[in-house]
């Protein structure tokens, strides 16, 4: 019969397996559910095993270094109750997720021939185009939030379940 210490040992490298797997599975969601952007989530993404006294855990948790760049993590795992949100916060999303690249060439072919005969002074320039439709959707986007909310997306709690699922 082992001992406690010699049971831990004995399953410590199962356990360092499931703990990759719940990072993996986590990571795997937010890639399937489109939630990377800037790529900041998938690698703040973190599960450490730890053993003390005797007692193994594995903790999964985004880790945000304290900079408040990754608030946004709890917002997607729990979703929001529908509200007005900031601007600004979607304005970047848009401008770094490229959104407004589609519709900003034809909207700018238009605007040049908009433009012709009107005065330089007068004449809307590229970076105020791309400011405007940048503005116009994350409007879009802030007004949706307003009405419906953000739906959760439980990736933490989700990785744990398809861990478990598939250890079965």
């Amino acid at each position: 019969m082992l001992n406690k210490t010699q049971f831990l040992a004995s399953i410590q490298p199962d356990l360092e397996k499931l703990t990759h797997k719940l990072r993996t599975y986590a990571i795997k969601i937010i890639d399937d559910e489109k939630m990377v952007c800037t790529g900041l989530l998938r690698t703040s993404i973190q599960a450490k095993l730890i053993i003390d006294d005797e007692n193994p855990r594995i903790e999964l948790f985004v880790n945000d270094p304290g900079n408040s760049k990754l608030k946004y993590a709890k917002y997607l795992h729990e979703g929001i109750k529908p509200h007005m949100p900031p601007l600004e916060p979607i304005k970047k999303w848009v401008a770094v997720k490229g959104i407004h690249k589609s519709s900003f060439k034809s909207a700018w072919e238009k605007t040049k021939q908009g433009n012709k005969g009107v005065s330089r002074k007068n004449q809307i320039k590229k970076d105020d185009l791309e400011d405007r439709l940048i503005t116009n959707i994350a409007w879009a986007i802030a007004i949706n939030m307003k009405k419906k909310g953000k739906k959760p997306v439980p990736f933490l709690k989700l990785a744990i379940q398809m861990a478990l699922k598939n250890e079965q």
